[in-house]
């Protein structure tokens, strides 16, 4: 045997997959992959257009909770923004599915209060737990309740009235005398 013949032998040991040539291991015919490939196409573009449609459909709810119209929305924007930051057709394309760049989702999340996250996902952030914050050191905590709760209870012992007493009727002026009339 010669050396190029077994040098040869030994690169196709290595390029070569390890499982055994079959039907599902063959390659498809072209005709077979451009038709798997479009169909990933078709489906991934249902995809981002519901969740563009979703992200516009969450612009136009932050907009209509606040009771804004949209010219009002791009003022405010503007403002917040110190600058240009869409026109009104950009806007309403933006409600109607269209795309967004990432830094005027950061502008439209300020003027709504909300997370950019919240614009693009629909996921809000959890709220922080405020006791863990504490680091499990609630004692503290626990002593300010305490001395709140005793001074609102001698406040309100202190306003409460001995006895019901009649409510009186509030006492009445008197009219001012009117000079005879001289006809």
């Amino acid at each position: 045997m010669d050396t190029k013949s077994t040098h040869t032998q030994a690169l196709s040991r290595h390029t070569t997959s390890r499982l055994p040539r079959n039907s599902t291991t063959l390659p498809k015919s072209a005709e077979q992959l451009a038709a798997q490939f479009e169909a990933f196409l078709v489906a991934q573009r249902d995809a981002d257009s519901l969740m563009d449609e979703e992200r516009g459909q969450r612009i136009k709810a932050l907009r209509d909770r606040r009771h804004l119209s949209q010219p009002a929305v791009v003022e405010g924007l503007d403002k917040l923004a110190r600058r240009k930051v869409v026109t009104l057709r950009g806007y309403q394309t933006w409600e109607a599915g269209g795309g967004i760049r990432w830094e005027n989702v950061k502008v439209l999340a300020a003027f709504h209060q909300v997370e950019p996250d919240y614009i693009l996902t629909g996921q809000e952030p959890e709220a922080p737990d405020l006791l863990d914050s504490l680091n499990g050191d609630t004692r503290k905590l626990e002593e300010r309740l305490d001395r709140i709760e005793r001074k609102l209870d001698e406040l309100l012992a202190d306003k409460q009235p001995s006895k019901p007493s009649k409510r009186e009727a509030p006492a009445r002026r008197p009219l001012p005398r009117r000079s005879p009339r001289k006809d």
